[in-house]
């Protein structure tokens, strides 16, 4: 189907705005402002709105996404600033961040704290990535961080937003504080239903952990990064038993592996050599990604241990020769 009108945009919206405005005005205890106040702030963010969902049709998702964020520096929860958030974020492809927006602001199931914590996570990561270099990106992403742990304090994915946030401001210790924090919320649970007496075929690891895939990758660069190398090795053996074919966890494991010295270099060459085979395998294009794994590879060498058949071969005609010569 085609992208609406942002005209019929508006006036779907408009319906039902003001309640879902109000009702989340007093779901956090604040004082509504008066009539006058609301009209001239809600104008003003009609015309940023507009303008956004204009540049959006126009597929100018950049400064599209610039006028969106200008409106929800004004109100932080209007309803169709989200729902605008939501459609710019599923534009850009990222659709599970999409989902938990536009989760947050649907007036068409009971709306729990995860999903509005969710939401402010989506919101938060566009100021720490695609708009980190705005002036008030800094602000902004700490502000929808907070949040989001406002309404749910153990949310695992407000957790590792707020350890990359940390990161990102050289806070390494209190970063690894927060993300270890966040994986002991889901690790352990996943780790205790996979030593129980449950046959491969019917494990099912979406079912025992909530945290996404892609999120789970994430926790793994980050505790990488913080130098937790160990329970990095223990959150990325989680997707091999997802997905086993995926170059970026092999990747991960190895380069954790490698980092934490000789004593685990064959360990790093393993999961690097296997990195390469799914690369290769599944046809992957991400040439840096590669190019690392190759100069790893040749760093740490072949394999001492492994005698291949060949080089089996070689020795024992080596060996056969000095009998010759001996005779």
């Amino acid at each position: 189907m085609g992208r609406r009108s942002a005209k019929k945009r508006n006036a779907k919206r408009s319906e039902k705005k003001k309640g879902s405005q109000d009702a989340a005005f007093f779901r956090q205890g604040q004082e509504l402002p008066s009539a006058e106040e609301k009209t001239k702030d809600f104008g003003n963010i009609d015309k940023l709105l507009d303008k956004a969902e204009q540049l959006i049709d126009e597929f100018n998702f950049e400064l599209g996404q610039k006028f969106c964020q200008r409106a929800l520096e004004i109100e932080p929860d209007n309803v169709r600033a989200l729902e605008t958030s939501a459609s710019l974020l599923m534009e850009l492809g990222n659709t599970e961040s999409a989902k938990h927006v536009a989760a947050a602001c649907s007036n068409e199931r009971n709306i729990t704290d995860q999903d509005i914590a969710s939401g402010y996570c989506a919101i938060a990561e566009i100021y720490l990535t695609d708009c980190c270099f705005d002036e008030e990106a800094e602000v902004k992403c700490k502000e929808f961080i907070d949040k989001a742990l406002e309404y749910d304090s153990d949310n695992v994915e407000a957790l590792q937003l707020k350890a990359s946030f940390l990161l990102s401001k050289d806070k390494k210790e209190e970063a690894k504080e927060i993300v270890k924090k966040s994986v002991s919320l889901w690790l352990p649970n996943l780790e205790v239903a996979d030593t129980e007496n449950t046959p491969d075929e019917q494990f099912d690891p979406v079912e025992v952990c909530p945290v996404p895939y892609a999120s789970r990758m994430q926790c793994g660069k980050l505790l990488i990064e913080v130098e937790e190398y160990e329970m990095a090795i223990d959150v990325l053996e989680t997707l091999l038993d997802e997905d086993d074919e995926v170059p970026d966890t092999w990747y991960l494991l190895g380069w954790a592996n490698y980092l934490q010295g000789e004593e685990y270099y064959s360990n790093s060459r393993h999961y690097l050599t296997r990195a390469k085979e799914v690369y290769v395998k599944i046809k992957h294009d991400d040439l840096e990604l590669m190019k690392h794994i190759d100069e790893l590879l040749e760093e740490l060498g072949p394999d001492p241990t492994n005698i291949t058949e060949k080089s089996l071969e070689d020795e024992i005609a080596s060996s056969e020769e000095e009998d010759m010569d001996v005779k």
